[in-house]
Protein backbone atom coordinates (compact mmCIF):
# COMPACT_ATOMS: atom_id res chain seq x y z
CA UNK A 1 0.00 0.00 0.00
CA UNK A 2 1.38 3.37 -0.97
CA UNK A 3 1.93 5.98 1.71
CA UNK A 4 -0.39 8.97 1.35
CA UNK A 5 1.34 12.33 0.79
CA UNK A 6 2.22 14.11 4.00
CA UNK A 7 1.40 17.76 4.64
CA UNK A 8 4.28 20.20 4.26
CA UNK A 9 5.92 20.95 7.60
CA UNK A 10 7.10 24.27 8.94
CA UNK A 11 4.17 25.31 11.14
CA UNK A 12 3.93 24.44 14.80
CA UNK A 13 0.19 23.84 14.65
CA UNK A 14 -2.60 23.93 12.07
CA UNK A 15 -5.98 24.01 13.71
CA UNK A 16 -9.01 22.34 12.18
CA UNK A 17 -11.19 22.74 10.30
CA UNK A 18 -9.91 24.86 7.44
CA UNK A 19 -12.36 27.69 6.64
CA UNK A 20 -14.09 27.14 3.33
CA UNK A 21 -13.68 29.53 0.42
CA UNK A 22 -17.19 30.85 1.02
CA UNK A 23 -16.53 31.42 4.72
CA UNK A 24 -13.22 33.19 4.10
CA UNK A 25 -14.50 35.52 1.40
CA UNK A 26 -14.79 39.03 2.82
CA UNK A 27 -13.48 38.02 6.26
CA UNK A 28 -9.84 39.00 6.83
CA UNK A 29 -9.39 36.74 9.89
CA UNK A 30 -10.76 33.66 8.13
CA UNK A 31 -8.81 34.54 4.97
CA UNK A 32 -5.59 34.56 6.96
CA UNK A 33 -6.52 31.28 8.63
CA UNK A 34 -7.40 29.65 5.31
CA UNK A 35 -4.16 30.90 3.77
CA UNK A 36 -2.13 29.51 6.69
CA UNK A 37 -3.84 26.11 6.46
CA UNK A 38 -3.53 25.85 2.68
CA UNK A 39 0.13 26.82 2.80
CA UNK A 40 0.82 24.16 5.41
CA UNK A 41 -0.89 21.58 3.20
CA UNK A 42 0.69 22.91 -0.01
CA UNK A 43 -2.82 22.89 -1.43
CA UNK A 44 -2.97 23.70 -5.13
CA UNK A 45 -4.96 25.24 -6.80
CA UNK A 46 -6.76 26.47 -3.68
CA UNK A 47 -4.01 28.98 -2.80
CA UNK A 48 -4.23 30.87 -6.14
CA UNK A 49 -8.02 30.87 -5.83
CA UNK A 50 -7.80 32.40 -2.35
CA UNK A 51 -5.42 35.09 -3.57
CA UNK A 52 -7.79 35.98 -6.40
CA UNK A 53 -10.78 36.25 -4.04
CA UNK A 54 -9.03 38.26 -1.29
CA UNK A 55 -11.35 41.22 -0.74
CA UNK A 56 -10.04 43.07 2.31
CA UNK A 57 -9.50 46.77 1.65
CA UNK A 58 -7.20 47.18 4.64
CA UNK A 59 -4.84 44.25 4.11
CA UNK A 60 -3.68 43.07 0.69
CA UNK A 61 -3.31 39.37 -0.15
CA UNK A 62 0.03 37.75 0.62
CA UNK A 63 0.76 37.30 -3.10
CA UNK A 64 1.79 34.33 -5.17
CA UNK A 65 5.24 34.47 -3.63
CA UNK A 66 3.71 32.35 -0.86
CA UNK A 67 2.73 29.42 -3.11
CA UNK A 68 5.19 26.78 -1.87
CA UNK A 69 5.30 24.37 -4.81
CA UNK A 70 5.62 27.08 -7.45
CA UNK A 71 7.60 29.86 -5.77
CA UNK A 72 9.76 28.43 -2.98
CA UNK A 73 12.85 28.00 -5.16
CA UNK A 74 12.52 31.54 -6.46
CA UNK A 75 12.27 32.97 -2.95
CA UNK A 76 15.24 30.91 -1.78
CA UNK A 77 17.35 32.67 -4.42
CA UNK A 78 16.18 36.11 -3.33
CA UNK A 79 13.72 36.47 -6.20
CA UNK A 80 10.13 37.57 -5.85
CA UNK A 81 7.25 38.43 -8.09
CA UNK A 82 6.13 42.07 -8.32
CA UNK A 83 2.89 40.73 -6.83
CA UNK A 84 4.67 40.43 -3.48
CA UNK A 85 4.86 44.21 -3.16
CA UNK A 86 1.32 44.69 -1.76
CA UNK A 87 2.06 42.27 1.07
CA UNK A 88 5.26 44.13 1.87
CA UNK A 89 3.69 47.56 1.74
CA UNK A 90 0.63 46.73 3.81
CA UNK A 91 2.76 44.90 6.34
CA UNK A 92 0.57 42.10 7.61
CA UNK A 93 3.12 40.62 10.03
CA UNK A 94 1.44 37.22 10.10
CA UNK A 95 1.73 36.93 6.33
CA UNK A 96 5.31 38.20 6.32
CA UNK A 97 6.26 35.60 8.92
CA UNK A 98 4.62 32.91 6.78
CA UNK A 99 6.64 34.04 3.77
CA UNK A 100 9.81 33.68 5.83
CA UNK A 101 9.02 30.01 6.49
CA UNK A 102 9.15 29.43 2.73
CA UNK A 103 12.61 30.92 2.34
CA UNK A 104 11.58 34.42 1.27
CA UNK A 105 14.33 37.00 1.78
CA UNK A 106 12.79 40.20 3.18
CA UNK A 107 15.91 42.28 2.65
CA UNK A 108 16.08 42.65 -1.14
CA UNK A 109 13.89 42.67 -4.24
CA UNK A 110 14.35 40.56 -7.36
CA UNK A 111 16.75 43.20 -8.72
CA UNK A 112 18.89 43.15 -5.59
CA UNK A 113 17.63 46.49 -4.28
CA UNK A 114 16.56 47.11 -0.70
CA UNK A 115 12.86 46.90 0.17
CA UNK A 116 13.07 49.44 2.98
CA UNK A 117 11.94 52.38 0.87
CA UNK A 118 8.58 50.57 0.52
CA UNK A 119 7.89 50.55 4.27
CA UNK A 120 9.08 53.97 5.47
CA UNK A 121 5.50 55.02 6.19
CA UNK A 122 5.00 52.21 8.73
CA UNK A 123 7.44 52.34 11.68
CA UNK A 124 6.44 48.96 13.13
CA UNK A 125 6.95 47.19 9.81
CA UNK A 126 10.19 49.10 9.25
CA UNK A 127 11.47 47.80 12.59
CA UNK A 128 10.41 44.26 11.58
CA UNK A 129 12.47 44.45 8.39
CA UNK A 130 15.48 45.86 10.23
CA UNK A 131 15.20 43.10 12.85
CA UNK A 132 15.28 40.55 10.03
CA UNK A 133 18.52 41.86 8.58
CA UNK A 134 17.53 44.65 6.19
CA UNK A 135 20.43 47.06 5.70
CA UNK A 136 19.49 50.76 6.07
CA UNK A 137 22.51 51.66 3.92
CA UNK A 138 21.74 49.34 1.01
CA UNK A 139 20.76 50.88 -2.29
CA UNK A 140 17.09 51.27 -3.13
CA UNK A 141 15.85 52.14 -6.63
CA UNK A 142 16.69 55.59 -8.04
CA UNK A 143 20.11 55.87 -6.37
CA UNK A 144 18.92 56.41 -2.81
CA UNK A 145 19.36 54.46 0.38
CA UNK A 146 16.49 54.11 2.82
CA UNK A 147 18.28 56.79 4.88
CA UNK A 148 18.47 59.36 2.09
CA UNK A 149 14.92 58.57 0.95
CA UNK A 150 13.71 59.02 4.52
CA UNK A 151 15.55 62.34 4.60
CA UNK A 152 13.60 63.39 1.52
CA UNK A 153 10.10 62.25 2.41
CA UNK A 154 9.66 60.47 5.77
CA UNK A 155 8.97 61.81 9.27
CA UNK A 156 11.98 62.56 11.45
CA UNK A 157 11.09 59.65 13.77
CA UNK A 158 11.48 57.26 10.83
CA UNK A 159 14.90 58.67 10.02
CA UNK A 160 15.87 58.24 13.67
CA UNK A 161 14.88 54.55 13.55
CA UNK A 162 17.17 54.00 10.57
CA UNK A 163 20.08 55.85 12.16
CA UNK A 164 19.59 53.95 15.42
CA UNK A 165 19.93 50.73 13.38
CA UNK A 166 23.20 51.77 11.75
CA UNK A 167 22.00 54.12 9.04
CA UNK A 168 24.80 56.39 7.82
CA UNK A 169 24.39 60.11 7.10
CA UNK A 170 28.09 61.08 6.97
CA UNK A 171 29.46 61.36 3.41
CA UNK A 172 25.99 61.09 1.86
CA UNK A 173 23.73 63.42 -0.11
CA UNK A 174 21.09 63.26 2.63
CA UNK A 175 20.95 67.05 3.13
CA UNK A 176 20.42 67.73 -0.57
CA UNK A 177 17.73 65.03 -0.71
CA UNK A 178 15.99 66.54 2.33
CA UNK A 179 15.99 69.94 0.64
CA UNK A 180 14.38 68.37 -2.43
CA UNK A 181 11.69 67.11 -0.06
CA UNK A 182 11.26 70.63 1.29
CA UNK A 183 10.80 72.01 -2.22
CA UNK A 184 8.21 69.28 -2.81
CA UNK A 185 6.45 70.38 0.42
CA UNK A 186 7.06 67.27 2.49
CA UNK A 187 6.48 68.47 6.08
CA UNK A 188 9.18 68.70 8.71
CA UNK A 189 12.21 69.04 6.44
CA UNK A 190 13.78 71.86 8.46
CA UNK A 191 13.92 69.57 11.49
CA UNK A 192 15.24 66.73 9.34
CA UNK A 193 18.04 68.87 7.90
CA UNK A 194 18.98 70.14 11.34
CA UNK A 195 19.09 66.54 12.62
CA UNK A 196 21.29 65.47 9.70
CA UNK A 197 23.73 68.33 10.10
CA UNK A 198 24.05 67.74 13.84
CA UNK A 199 25.07 64.16 13.04
CA UNK A 200 27.75 65.04 10.54
CA UNK A 201 25.98 65.03 7.19
CA UNK A 202 27.90 67.30 4.78
CA UNK A 203 26.09 70.57 4.18
CA UNK A 204 27.61 71.14 0.74
CA UNK A 205 27.33 67.67 -0.83
CA UNK A 206 25.79 67.64 -4.29
CA UNK A 207 22.62 65.66 -4.79
CA UNK A 208 23.58 62.15 -5.99
CA UNK A 209 27.21 62.74 -4.98
CA UNK A 210 28.85 59.45 -4.08
CA UNK A 211 26.19 57.14 -5.50
CA UNK A 212 28.50 55.53 -8.04
CA UNK A 213 27.98 55.04 -11.75
CA UNK A 214 24.29 55.96 -11.57
CA UNK A 215 25.24 59.51 -10.57
CA UNK A 216 26.38 60.50 -14.06
CA UNK A 217 23.00 59.87 -15.65
CA UNK A 218 21.02 61.29 -12.74
CA UNK A 219 23.07 64.47 -12.55
CA UNK A 220 22.57 64.85 -16.29
CA UNK A 221 18.81 64.88 -15.72
CA UNK A 222 18.55 66.79 -12.43
CA UNK A 223 21.73 68.83 -12.48
CA UNK A 224 24.57 68.85 -9.99
CA UNK A 225 23.34 71.03 -7.14
CA UNK A 226 23.94 71.33 -3.41
CA UNK A 227 21.15 71.61 -0.89
CA UNK A 228 21.65 75.39 -0.80
CA UNK A 229 21.32 75.73 -4.55
CA UNK A 230 18.22 73.52 -4.57
CA UNK A 231 16.67 75.59 -1.77
CA UNK A 232 17.39 78.86 -3.59
CA UNK A 233 16.00 77.58 -6.88
CA UNK A 234 12.88 76.38 -5.05
CA UNK A 235 12.38 79.69 -3.24
CA UNK A 236 12.66 78.10 0.22
CA UNK A 237 13.83 81.05 2.31
CA UNK A 238 13.74 79.35 5.73
CA UNK A 239 15.76 76.44 4.40
CA UNK A 240 18.29 78.84 2.89
CA UNK A 241 18.59 80.60 6.25
CA UNK A 242 19.14 77.27 8.05
CA UNK A 243 21.79 76.05 5.61
CA UNK A 244 23.67 79.34 5.64
CA UNK A 245 23.62 79.21 9.43
CA UNK A 246 25.38 75.84 9.26
CA UNK A 247 28.06 77.19 6.95
CA UNK A 248 26.77 76.28 3.49
CA UNK A 249 29.10 77.61 0.79
CA UNK A 250 27.25 80.21 -1.26
CA UNK A 251 30.11 80.37 -3.77
CA UNK A 252 30.08 76.68 -4.69
CA UNK A 253 29.00 76.18 -8.27
CA UNK A 254 26.47 73.67 -9.51
CA UNK A 255 23.50 73.18 -11.77
CA UNK A 256 23.70 72.48 -15.48
CA UNK A 257 26.59 73.14 -17.84
CA UNK A 258 30.34 73.02 -17.34
CA UNK A 259 30.66 76.21 -15.28
CA UNK A 260 27.50 76.09 -13.21
CA UNK A 261 26.09 78.81 -10.99
CA UNK A 262 26.50 79.91 -7.41
CA UNK A 263 23.48 80.09 -5.13
CA UNK A 264 23.55 83.88 -5.42
CA UNK A 265 23.56 83.73 -9.22
CA UNK A 266 20.61 81.35 -9.13
CA UNK A 267 18.68 83.74 -6.87
CA UNK A 268 19.44 86.66 -9.17
CA UNK A 269 18.52 84.68 -12.26
CA UNK A 270 15.07 83.68 -10.97
CA UNK A 271 14.36 87.08 -9.39
CA UNK A 272 14.42 86.04 -5.73
CA UNK A 273 15.81 89.25 -4.26
CA UNK A 274 15.04 88.48 -0.60
CA UNK A 275 16.78 85.13 -0.78
CA UNK A 276 19.70 86.79 -2.53
CA UNK A 277 19.98 89.17 0.41
CA UNK A 278 20.13 86.23 2.82
CA UNK A 279 23.13 84.91 0.95
CA UNK A 280 24.95 88.24 1.20
CA UNK A 281 24.59 88.56 4.96
CA UNK A 282 27.78 87.90 6.94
Amino acid sequence: MSTPPQPQTGYSRVSSPTPTAAEAQGDIYLSRTRFRHLSALNAQPEIPDLLQQWTSQSVQPPSKAAEPSQQQSKMATNTSSPNSQPAVRTGDLEILELLLTHGWDPTVTATGKSRLDQVLSNPSILRWFLAHGADPNAWCPYAVTSVTEAARSAPLDTLRILVDHGGIVVATDAVAQAVVGDVLRFPGRLEVVRYLLERGAPVDAYRFEGVGSEAVGLMGVWGMETGLQIAVRGGRGEMVRLLVGYGADGMKRGGFGTRGETAGEIAEGVGLREIGMLLKRP
